[in-house]
């Protein structure tokens, strides 16, 4: 609530001392009021979650950003199959030429070094 003007009086615009000091008192019961007001203080913890929160939301906006130019390349530039492995394509036949068979395999992991860790197999 404002400051409160003196019942019956009426405040005229004109120049004359009387109007000037009711102008003064007027202005002079709004400064008092302004400055009795008790505005929040701004605490250490408050300015630190609003920046944590700005932080938070430049990296996600970052995250978004770059998330958006790697989906844009794989959708120009990538593969048939979208990128990902698919199951069902055999593999190449350098790869299944390269690999042992079974008996081999086996054969390694018998004759194998066992290593023992503080007395444990």
């Amino acid at each position: 609530m404002g400051p409160q003007r003196p019942e019956g009086k009426q405040f005229y615009n004109s120049n004359s001392v009387v109007t000037q000091a009711q102008f003064e008192q007027e202005a002079k019961l709004w400064s008092d009021a302004f400055k009795s007001a008790n505005a929040p203080k701004a605490t250490f913890g408050g300015t630190l979650g609003v920046v944590g929160l700005v932080l938070q939301l430049v990296i996600n906006l970052v995250w978004l950003l770059f998330y958006a130019i790697a989906s844009a390349c794989v959708w120009l530039f990538g593969s048939k199959s979208g990128g990902k492995v698919n199951m069902r394509t055999p593999l190449p036949t350098s790869v299944v030429n390269d690999m042992p068979d079974v008996d081999v395999l086996e054969n390694m992991a018998n004759n194998a070094e066992r290593v023992t860790y503080n007395g444990q197999r």
